[in-house]
């Protein structure tokens, strides 16, 4: 049966000029370029240059190259059909981005200098932030989100002492969910195991190419119902997100 290429530009949607890796799994990787192959894995150099190694096998390599050979990112292959089916009117449902739509910026301090009130200048200074003291916490939660192919992350001093921030960057909307579980399992885990000076958690999600994607400060026993699954991902999504 003939296929067609499908386009859905997706919020996580990137350069065209990128390389598209499809997983078996439904999730993907973007690349600078296509990925070279030692040994049985696939070498893979992701758009800020970080290298990772995955099974070949994992791979949906039909699916890549036929996505990739047309030059469409976020493209979703789809079974041709003879008729088209009439489509009921529906109510859109806003998407992760429009959600996560940032009112500012976050990352930023503005200072106001000068003297008087006719002169004065703003100027936007970068915070320099630094890593969680506790290498033990800092250690387990990398692991988690590594485990769930999350490579890029910090684990950072957050406002307060009892605070623990998280960045990831994410890919799509799987590793946003991906992202918020695997790091409710690690902070309530370590919690119970003694870590009590884990009260807070603040997450930034963003992109590769370092638009926003979702940012959120909770507290551990909120962050407890998502670990415990009392609320699914993407409903604590949408209940939580500040942007």
């Amino acid at each position: 049966m003939k296929k067609v290429i499908f386009l859905i530009f997706l919020f996580f949607s990137f350069s065209l000029f990128s390389y598209i890796v499809y997983l078996k799994d439904g999730s993907t990787y973007t690349a600078k370029e296509k990925y070279r192959v030692e040994n049985g894995k696939a070498i893979i150099t992701l758009m800020n240059g970080t290298i990772i190694s995955i099974d070949l096998n994992l791979i949906d390599v039909k699916k890549t190259e036929e996505a990739n050979k047309a030059g469409i990112d976020s493209a979703v292959v789809l079974d041709d059909v003879k008729s088209t089916p009439s489509i009921p009117k529906t109510t859109t449902k806003p998407s992760l981005g429009d959600i996560a739509k940032p009112k500012e910026n976050l990352e930023t301090k503005k200072i106001e200098i000068g003297t008087g009130k006719k002169n004065i200048k703003t100027k936007t200074v970068e915070e320099k932030e630094k890593p969680y003291d506790d290498e033990v916490v800092r250690k387990a939660i990398g692991t988690v989100l590594d485990n769930v192919y999350l490579f890029e992350h910090e684990i950072l001093k957050g406002s307060t002492p009892d605070t623990v921030k998280i960045i990831v960057t994410t890919d799509n909307e799987k590793d946003v969910f991906s992202s918020l579980t695997a790091i409710a399992k690690a902070t309530v885990e370590l919690y119970d195991n003694g870590k009590k000076s884990i009260n807070n958690v603040e997450i930034y999600l963003k992109t590769i190419s370092g638009a926003p994607a979702g940012r959120f400060n909770i507290d551990i026993s909120t962050i407890r119902n998502l670990a415990q699954w009392n609320i699914t991902p993407q409903q604590f999504f949408v209940k939580y997100v500040l942007f």
